[in-house]
């Protein structure tokens, strides 16, 4: 009788590779799981460096081997010289995911011979790869990819990423050739678009206005970004783009006019033509120039994204007086709000910071511990104390190791961290352990042995498990926002516990009448912030499941403030971000209403989210 009820109550693969996914150890039921993908990348997302040893035959097995290397590179710490001593060519299926394990895993001094192994590939093969060696930062890399567009022939797209990604400038007449040779490739066109020119002329000009006409409204973004940063426009080319049909290149227009006249001032007509995350925007940059608190007086009576940035306007050219009353009557967030918008020269953030003492607040206290680092305030409060406690959220600590050499002597700062091998809490650990210089492989075990004891949310696990079947159906979550409905097509397969949560959350009504607080032109729209102001979230972590997709236009994945610290904040990727891939989780993809992503702004809201079966 009892061998039956062992076997009912038995769990299932899913169910201990989401537990060892969660806990961030590796368990004896994970051990003794069957071998699989899924099993292979449960290690690398683990992290700990006792998996290189389960990994490293896998890297040899033809059958496993694709899946191993990216695990492999997953593991922060793990040697080059493996993969190094695999004979993987450029014909074989698993080159590029070799190639991003060396990305990964080299440290500074592999660089040079990284570059002269990637020297002796083709041309071709070359640009291909540096969608994963764009992390190479060695000046001798950097002038390597330099000179490629120097050639007479036109680079491909691979260095055109890496030369934006480096943020590198190239001759002109060679960056003009590139603009003009994919100028009908959207998403190539604006990686051009980001490269400095070393002399910028009338010539390169002339090309950013032709491309100032381009039909996709994400080229136009880049084209003002680049016309701001090279002073190649007269500025009523800018005033004519707050014309335009897309708002965020109005909002890229209006801050590139601010930014380079400051002056500026909009006629009431355009004024009252701008979007309220515009107006924001020019209210923020004029301030008192302008009679920002009449336009935006009903604002307070909001209650939601627009209360929070009248606050942010208050504090920042308010009257003192004012500020100070509202601080004394708001509530904890709205003390957080002001705190953090009020300018360098106010004596109030002094005053404020030591009247609170220790706030309930964990996100409070974590600006205080910002501002407090940031104004260099004397006497500095013992923050420090407070490392070793457990806070339902990690902010405070992660605030006051983010700015550990403003409360200890710069030379005890990293015995601080290595005190904290044996905080309770995992974050805290992961934190600290990414924090001391060049850790070993031994730091690595000793602040991860204990991996996660933190409990996982009621139901999640067996909600991870259950869906997390090749047999079951599409799972499609529905975002009814303001100006549109969005499809997002949910990767249960590769991202089960992220899945899961976004769908728990759903249910729970979590997502609904919430902003999108932050918007991107042309990079991200993101959204799940329950406080608006980039920190919130639903009360716990999740940890990161990152897996071998690949961030594109469209693609939707987790927003973190580390590694494991998910919860309910995600992104949509206007264009592709292959700096991404790998490093955040990806859990679905938008298979309707990308249109709508298009026209989102910030302060635009989600009106509803559920999460359907097709």
């Amino acid at each position: 009788m009892w061998m039956v009820l062992f076997w009912l109550y038995m769990p299932s693969t899913q169910q201990v590779l989401v537990e060892a996914r969660i806990q961030r150890q590796i368990t004896p039921a994970l051990l003794e799981a069957p071998l699989s993908a899924d099993k292979i990348l449960t290690f690398g997302q683990i992290g700990h460096p006792d998996g290189l040893s389960f990994l490293r035959p896998l890297l040899v097995d033809p059958q496993w081997r694709q899946y191993a290397l990216f695990a492999w590179g997953e593991i922060e710490g793990a040697p080059l010289s493996d993969l190094l001593t695999l004979k993987i060519g450029p014909m074989d299926a698993e080159f590029l995911l070799w190639v991003e394990a060396l990305s990964k895993t080299a440290s500074s001094e592999d660089q040079p011979a990284l570059l002269h192994l990637w020297q002796s590939w083709p041309a071709e093969l070359q640009d291909q790869t540096l969608f994963y060696f764009f992390r190479m930062n060695d000046p001798v890399w950097q002038k390597a990819i330099q000179s490629r567009l120097g050639a007479a022939s036109v680079p491909g797209v691979g260095t055109l990423f890496y030369l934006a990604r480096q943020r590198l400038s190239v001759p002109t007449q060679a960056l003009i050739a590139c603009l003009d040779r994919y100028a009908k490739q959207p998403e190539s066109v604006c990686l051009a678009l980001r490269i400095s020119p070393d002399e910028p002329n009338s010539a390169y000009s002339e090309t950013l206005l032709k491309l100032l006409m381009h039909e996709d409204w994400r080229v136009r973004v880049e084209v003002l970004r680049a016309a701001q940063k090279n002073k190649a426009f007269e500025l009523a080319i800018f005033q004519q783009a707050l014309t335009d049909p897309n708002p965020l290149v109005i909002s890229t227009a209006l801050g590139g006019l601010l930014a380079l006249a400051p002056e500026t001032n909009l006629s009431e007509a355009q004024i009252q033509n701008l979007s309220a995350s515009a107006l924001f925007s020019y209210l923020d940059a004029k301030g008192n120039q302008v009679p920002w608190a009449e336009w935006v007086k009903d604002w307070p009576k909001a209650r939601d994204w627009k209360a929070r940035q009248y606050l942010r306007l208050q504090a920042k050219w308010g009257a003192p007086e004012t500020t100070q009353s509202l601080f004394e009557k708001g509530s904890s967030l709205e003390k957080e709000i002001l705190l953090s918008s009020l300018p360098e020269e106010s004596d109030l953030a002094g005053q404020w910071i030591h009247s609170l003492g220790v706030p309930s607040d964990p996100f409070l206290l974590a600006e205080m511990v910002n501002q407090t680092a940031q104004r260099k305030l004397d006497p500095k409060p013992g923050f420090l104390s407070l490392l070793p406690l457990s806070f339902p959220e990690i902010d405070p600590q992660y605030a006051i190791l983010d700015n550990l050499a403003s409360f200890v002597a710069e030379n005890e700062v990293q015995n601080e961290l290595q005190k904290l091998v044996d905080h309770p809490q995992y974050l805290v650990r992961l934190k600290a352990l990414n924090l001391i210089t060049h850790p070993s492989l031994t730091d690595r075990s000793r602040f991860l042995g204990k991996g996660n004891s933190q409990p996982a949310p009621e139901n999640l696990v067996i909600r991870a498990a259950s869906g997390w079947t090749s047999e079951g159906p599409e799972w499609i979550w529905q975002l009814q926002t303001e100006k549109g409905l969005i499809h997002i097509r949910l990767y249960w397969q590769d991202a089960p516990i992220t899945c899961a949560n976004i769908s728990l959350l759903s249910q729970k009504h979590y997502f609904d009448n919430m902003a999108w607080h932050r918007v991107v032109p042309n990079f991200v729209l993101q959204g799940g912030d329950v406080r608006g102001d980039g920190s919130g979230g639903p009360g716990y972590a999740i940890p990161c499941e990152i897996n071998p997709k690949r961030f594109k236009r469209g693609t939707v994945g987790m927003a973190l403030a580390g590694k494991d610290t998910g919860g309910s904040q995600f992104f949509i990727c206007h264009a592709p971000q292959p700096h991404l891939d790998g490093g955040y989780t990806v859990f679905g993809e938008v298979v309707l209403g990308m249109e709508v992503v298009d026209q989102l702004e910030q302060g635009d809201t989600i009106q509803t989210a559920q999460v359907i079966a097709r």
